[in-house]
């Protein structure tokens, strides 16, 4: 295989011809035809990473993403180590060991990994959207949710920290202790858009419902308790977790049989299994605000949202792990939700605002989103039936 002798960011114009050098050796097994003419396009919408698709001539395609040393939405002096990617193959390789056959059913398959160029290939999803695009556009379904909750369950009991011996549970906490991307999340997601006088990401004015939770002793105690859960500091109750499960992260096939594809797993840490599960329902929690303020009730939301936590549920206690576990994990998924989602209406988490193009009317649903967020994190020991309950009440 030739890789570029120095290491230098992938463009559009050099990306199929790398596929094509790293392809070649696979033969028949490339998910491109290397010996036909190809083309590339670049994606957009991380915030840390640069991907492309490339694709021949008679409809195969790959997706090649390469990290490199900074952040890409804040530029080459925000400096982020590029050895993140190999934490990232190595959660899949972790959870291919877990899951065994039916691995394939909710992982792509990496070809290619390059760690001088900091690079890997992995089959490009056709047919497959961003969960963020199927909970705007109305095509998410309950189907969905029971396979997302299904495997987050089997992935989490599995290598939950009160099931593995205790050498792998300390294995576990230092080859993913992710140091650097923890700090990250510890101040873009829990911090910096509940301080005052903070400016939003997406350059609209500070959100007055922001104002609620600058002297509130409740939320500031409750934030604090949820970034200790997320540093890992409950050695009793750790699993492997993707870490960052937003709706930009999982993919969906809209049609059946509604498969699911969890993908950029690069924050994955030993953690609180409630982060994972949490992070999906924020998901929930906007489509939800956005439905409603728009004159709908809210109802495919909740039921997903319902659907996903049951067959979580399930999955987990099928795995030996008890109640009073996992009623604690409802709890934490609770917190993480309304943190994120939170965040997200203040204005700090760029693409996954509410979808709403009328500013007056994206305002009301981020003010209502944001104080059922308060009232659940501020409440969470009510656990996910205080969520569902509360979004019912809207």
């Amino acid at each position: 295989m030739e890789t570029l002798s120095e290491p230098e960011l992938l463009t559009t114009q050099t990306v199929a011809d790398y596929a094509k050098n790293a392809l070649g050796p696979l033969g028949d097994d490339s998910p491109i035809k290397v010996a036909l003419e190809l083309s590339a396009e670049e994606i957009g919408g991380g915030n840390l990473n640069y991907t492309f698709c490339v694709k021949d001539a008679v409809g195969g395609g790959c997706f090649v993403k390469q990290a490199p040393d900074f952040i890409k939405v804040l530029g080459k002096d925000a400096k982020l180590h590029k050895e993140r990617m190999e934490l990232e193959v190595k959660y899949y390789q972790e959870c291919t060991a877990v899951l065994g056959a039916v691995a394939n059913e909710y992982l792509p398959q990496i070809h290619h990994f390059d760690t001088n160029q900091m690079v890997f290939i992995m089959d490009f999803l056709a047919g497959y959207e961003v969960m963020q695009a199927t909970l705007n556009s109305g095509t998410h379904t309950p189907a969905h949710s029971q396979k997302l909750g299904t495997v987050l369950g089997l992935l989490h009991a599995k290598t939950h920290s009160s099931k593995v011996p205790k050498e792998v549970a300390e294995k576990f906490t230092g080859d993913f202790k992710n140091e650097a991307l923890r700090s990250l999340q510890l101040e873009y997601v829990y911090s910096k858009a509940f301080r005052e006088n903070e400016e939003p990401f997406d350059g609209r004015p500070a959100r007055e419902c922001a104002k609620t939770v600058h002297s509130n002793e409740a939320f500031v105690t409750a934030m604090d308790n949820l970034k200790s859960l997320y540093k890992g500091e409950d050695a009793t109750d750790l699993s492997l977790c993707h870490g960052d499960l937003h709706p930009g992260s999982v993919m969906i096939c809209p049609q059946p049989p509604f498969g699911i594809k969890i993908i950029d797993p690069e924050f994955a840490v030993y953690g609180p299994p409630g982060l994972d599960v949490g992070c999906v329902l924020s998901g929930y929690i906007l489509a939800f605000s956005k439905d409603v303020q728009l004159g709908g009730n809210g109802t495919v939301q909740h039921e997903c949202a319902t659907q996903l936590w049951t067959s979580y549920a399930k999955a987990v206690k099928e795995g030996g792990l008890l109640d009073q576990q996992v009623e604690k994990i409802g709890q934490d998924a609770v917190g993480f939700a309304c943190a994120e989602a939170g965040r997200t209406c203040l204005g700090f988490a760029g693409e996954r605002a509410i979808a709403i193009p009328d500013d007056s009317s994206r305002i009301n649903a981020e003010a209502a989103c944001f104080a059922l967020c308060v009232k659940c994190l501020t409440g969470r020991e009510g656990g996910i039936s205080l969520l569902l309950q509360a979004m019912a009440e809207c």
